[in-house]
């Protein structure tokens, strides 16, 4: 199927568009890098990074000997577009995007899993800028070109239920979520067959958002379906089949019913991860929290064990001095915790002093990267009076100064 017939049905995409008569003869091999640069356009603010791609653009222009269009769009919209790039209306960005974009598939006949991937590669790009909304009518336009030319036996249908999904997920849409993702599962067994690796992503998705929508048992199910095909075609070593363990272990632990069972998957996973990692690497690092997590879900009594794992966060954060992430943060919190159910078992000045110190660090933290929930003010808040108060301090003072930094009257 030509995308010309396509375009010319889809109002939408071309109302900016004035057809051109002039004939054009093009290598398309020569010309689809254009679909990548496309997609970046979107997601570009400054004025550098879109003028380095436009120059990308109209050197392609230029190559096929019409440098004529190239000019002719330069003067009608792309000057306009200069002077608004980064502002906060970037429709004409869009407009300017659809009329090349007809434009140039016109000239060079492209294919229909050309465009679609076009339509999928601009959604992915919105998403990194967290434009969801643009995102999801992209997905949603290549998808429908994909079910309507090979229903649910095809890769790109596959890629398009599951883009949709992720969006829902990041959008807090679970049940939306869940349905796409099901269906991108189907399309995964009826595309690929049940033993390969892209099988395997769909039912660690699937079982993610599960997960998500805390159905643990099914999430533990579908996680071990993808554990299983990883393992057989990847091996028990590779860092993928590594992650789906740490997937498996997570969800067997929230579950609450099998501890040894869920920790002996995270240990697992932990063991490929630093194998194969240098310390420090965020797989090594989540596996660690996830381990403590594990820990202080399932029994108060394995805080130690909690704390050695969160006490490796803070080591490698430490010796890579990199505190961009959530983990230092995280670490702080999950160690204010594991201090604070010690002091209750055993209620020395060294446990209260601890947990005050972590819980701190980590009120502090959130702060700073303007990441402080109600939920985790209200624990850390919580924990602080508690040990400020039990080492014989003005509660007062702490009082006032709790409430002022979390914005309480």
């Amino acid at each position: 199927m030509k995308i010309l017939d396509l375009l010319l049905t889809d109002q939408n995409f071309v109302r900016h568009v004035e057809m051109s008569a002039k004939p054009y003869c093009a290598n398309k091999s020569f010309y689809l890098p254009y679909f990548n640069l496309i997609a970046k356009c979107i997601s570009k603010n400054s004025i550098h990074e879109w003028d380095k791609i436009k120059s990308q653009i109209e050197q392609i222009f230029a190559s096929a000997n019409y440098s004529d269009l190239a000019i002719t769009e330069r003067d009608r919209t792309v000057d306009k577009l200069y002077d608004r790039i980064g502002k906060e209306n970037d429709s004409e960005i869009f407009t300017w995007l659809r009329k090349t974009t007809y434009i140039f598939t016109k000239q060079i006949g492209a294919e229909l899993e050309d465009v679609i991937t076009l339509y999928y590669s601009t959604g992915d790009e919105l998403i990194s800028r967290e434009d969801g909304g643009n995102a999801h009518f992209f997905y949603s336009k290549g998808l429908d070109l994909s079910e309507s030319e090979w229903g649910r036996t095809h890769a790109l249908t596959a890629r398009g239920h599951k883009s949709i999904a992720w969006f829902h997920s990041q959008m807090g849409n679970l049940d939306d979520a869940l349905v796409s993702s099901g269906r991108a599962l189907v399309s995964c067994f009826k595309a690929f067959g049940e033993e390969h690796l892209e099988t395997a992503q769909a039912l660690n998705d699937y079982a993610c958002i599960l997960y998500n929508a805390e159905d643990f048992e099914d999430s533990s199910k579908y996680h071990q379906m993808a554990a299983r095909i990883r393992e057989k075609i990847l091996g028990e070593n590779h860092t993928d089949t590594a992650i789906s363990y740490r997937n498996v272990g997570s969800a067997i632990s929230a579950m609450c019913n099998d501890y040894a069972v869920g920790l002996s998957f995270l240990l697992k996973a932990l063991k490929v991860f630093e194998e194969n990692y240098p310390s420090g690497h965020f797989e090594i690092l989540l596996t660690c929290r996830c381990i403590g997590e594990c820990a202080l879900q399932n029994n108060k009594d394995n805080a130690i064990l909690a704390i050695e794992y969160y006490e490796k966060i803070l080591l490698y954060r430490d010796e890579l001095r990199n505190y961009g992430d959530n983990f230092y943060a995280e670490a702080h919190f999950g160690l204010g915790n594991c201090y604070f159910l010690m002091s209750n078992l055993e209620p020395v000045e060294a446990n209260f002093e601890a947990a005050l110190k972590h819980s701190l660090s980590a009120f502090k933290s959130y702060k700073v990267k303007e990441e402080l929930s109600p939920e985790k003010a209200e624990v850390l808040g919580k924990i602080m009076f508690f040990c400020y108060e039990k080492l014989g301090n003005d509660v007062s003072r702490f009082t006032d100064w709790l409430n002022s930094s979390i914005g309480n009257d």
